[in-house]
């Protein structure tokens, strides 16, 4: 199944509002996005390698953005930090690329100790509707929640073993997060090595805490964590490979390394955010009429831009 730019597609399906699905896709509206993070996120002694979304104000300390983006991919988007409020970057660095803040300048705290190698857009329209991604995102979790499982898993005194059909292109599984929080490993068994595991999560309060993935490390950019019920997720002694979906979850705390996406409500937390991107094959749904305008903040911002150069 072939997979398209989520940014490309949901765009398209503006323009061409008749079609009533986008193709299968990985990850709608945050393409290729590091992290996602809806409103307010404070950020310190850290890093997120590539970049970097958040809607509300930001708070950044001792933190880098964008380091590991290549030369190619801030030639396809410039656009490393987007900020949809007000930014207080204390220290740091943006690597390669530009910051894109909503709020006017006189409301941002920008001191010498930060830098932005590229260009620092400040008052602008933002160039995602966070508002609208968080309704799509929101949407496509709870969809992918109600999809039937293809496997099952087995608890070995806390070494979870999923199992797959070793057929289906796209391996899908339940757990409850009692179960997954308290467990020390993850395994996968009878899975093909180009398949996509979509691993559902229920419960409102989710977590992964000391736990060990290397077993699944050549899995983990086709591996999603989907916690569509979490209001509060807790990420701390892990490292994570694959990726995460909790539109509606707060992190406070904890500490790790996600090697994968990462999408969620608000964060503080140290927490490293390695650039890999999702690179799975996940199912066509039906996208919310919201959708149409997860474009408009960046057809204003072309059109504002064009004009300054005319």
């Amino acid at each position: 199944m072939k997979t398209y730019s989520i940014f490309t597609a949901l765009c398209a399906t503006a323009i061409l509002s008749a079609t009533p699905a986008v193709n299968a896709a990985p990850l709608p509206v945050i393409n290729d996005y590091n992290t996602l993070i809806f409103n307010d996120a404070t950020f310190s002694s850290s890093d997120t390698q590539g970049r970097l979304a958040i809607g509300g104000n930001a708070l950044i300390s001792n933190y880098s953005v964008g380091d590991q983006l290549s030369p190619t991919e801030i030639a396809s988007n410039d656009k490393v930090l987007v900020v949809g409020g007000e930014l207080n970057f204390q220290s740091g660095r943006v690597f390669h690329g530009d910051a894109y803040i909503t709020a006017p300048a006189v409301q941002n705290t920008i001191p010498q100790t930060a830098t932005i190698d590229g260009t620092l857009h400040q008052g602008i329209t933002s160039p995602i509707d966070f508002s609208a991604a968080k309704t799509t995102l929101t949407d496509y979790s709870n969809q992918l929640a109600s999809i039937s499982t293809t496997g099952s898993f087995v608890n070995n005194f806390g070494g979870l073993t999923f199992t797959g059909d070793n057929t289906d292109s796209l391996q899908i599984f339940n757990i409850d997060n009692p179960t997954l929080d308290s467990a020390w490993g993850i395994d996968f068994s009878n899975i093909n090595s180009n398949a996509t595991i979509l691993i559902n999560v229920t419960g409102s309060n989710a977590g992964m805490t000391d736990m060990n993935m290397e077993s699944i490390i050549s899995h983990r950019e086709r591996v999603l964590f989907n916690f569509s019920e979490a209001t509060n997720l807790n990420l701390s002694g892990i490292a994570v490979h694959g990726s995460i979906l909790a539109p509606n979850a707060t992190m406070q705390g904890g500490s790790g390394v996600i090697w994968g996406q990462l999408v969620l409500d608000s964060m503080n937390a140290t927490f490293q955010q390695n650039h890999i991107l999702f690179d799975g094959d996940l199912p066509s749904v039906p996208e919310p009429a919201s959708a149409i305008l997860l474009m408009t903040g960046a057809v204003l911002l072309h059109s504002r831009q064009r004009k300054q150069r005319i």
